[in-house]
């Protein structure tokens, strides 16, 4: 019993990261209709560069999350630099111009951190006063993990109430829902996607520099969430924040559960999650 419920709880809470990732492609996708493949470079970025900032030693936590907004920050003008530059000047063009452009900023991003940071994978120590486990429902838990999602979860909330309560999340959903009316009614939406970006990428900085203490630091980082990633994007459909979020759930949870009792698929977990998400909601379509 404790298995299952530990796994549960590490389910739950490696969900929150992830879903921070894929808030920001989501938020880009539904505001400009943009698969930004990129998006994972910029997760990459926020790794390396907190581990950069602490120089890969212990801090207080108000240091750390001090030096995670300022990742978050750094990526956030990473980002709008990459659709001032490329993205603004290709929204006319097939969406697979787009595409194959946001492949190749991938993978430049890729090399320029193999010329900055070198090949030798890099690390970071957790902050100080959350390392150790914790003994919680009859199992063990990282307490960084803990304080992990705690933070992503106040960030998650933070992105919600901007989205919903604000007038910037009014104007952000304008464009998304129709933007030839948006730009009637005087809506700037070439701003409204600046904008788009530049909280993708802060949310995309935020999260490399959470995950940065529990994860090894180099250029594959970029891939194994942006497949994550795109995952909980399909199966939460496109746009959806509340989808991202239970899919992110959904997959945390699988993956945790197959690591504990079928550990020899983990390497599979995304893709058997993603393809039985999907037959079950073709499945619902087909009966409803």
């Amino acid at each position: 019993m404790s298995t299952l419920v530990g796994a549960l709880l590490n389910g739950i809470l490696t969900a929150v990261p992830i879903f921070l990732v894929a808030s920001g492609l989501t938020i880009v996708y539904g505001t400009m209709r943009v698969l930004n493949f990129a998006h994972g470079a910029l997760f990459m970025v926020g790794a390396f560069l907190l581990s950069q900032f602490l120089g890969a030693k212990a801090v207080s936590w108000y240091a750390f999350l001090l030096a995670a907004l300022l990742c978050g920050l750094c990526v956030a003008v990473l980002a709008a630099v990459i659709e001032v530059g490329v993205f603004r000047r290709l929204y006319a063009k097939p969406h697979i111009v787009g595409l194959l452009a946001s492949f190749a900023i991938l993978f430049a991003a890729q090399g320029a951190a193999q010329l900055i940071w070198g090949l030798v994978p890099l690390s970071q120590q957790p902050p100080r006063g959350v390392t150790g486990p914790v003994h919680l429902l009859g199992t063990v838990i990282s307490r960084y993990s803990i304080a992990e999602a705690v933070v992503g979860a106040v960030v998650a909330v933070g992105l919600w109430l901007l989205l919903k309560r604000s007038r910037l999340g009014r104007l952000l959903r304008a464009v998304a829902d129709d933007r030839e009316m948006a730009e009637a009614l005087g809506i700037r939406a070439d701003r409204m996607g600046l904008t788009a970006f530049a909280l993708s990428g802060f949310l995309a900085g935020i999260a490399g520099s959470l995950l940065a203490p529990v994860s090894s630091i180099d250029i594959s980082l970029a891939q194994t969430y942006l497949i994550l990633s795109f995952a909980v994007i399909i199966l939460g459909r496109p746009g959806s924040l509340r989808g991202a979020l239970l899919a992110a759930l959904g997959l945390g949870v699988f993956n945790s559960l197959l690591s504990s009792y079928v550990p020899d698929l983990l390497a599979f977990g995304t893709y058997i999650g993603l393809a039985a998400g999907l037959l079950i909601r073709r499945r619902e379509a087909i009966t409803a």
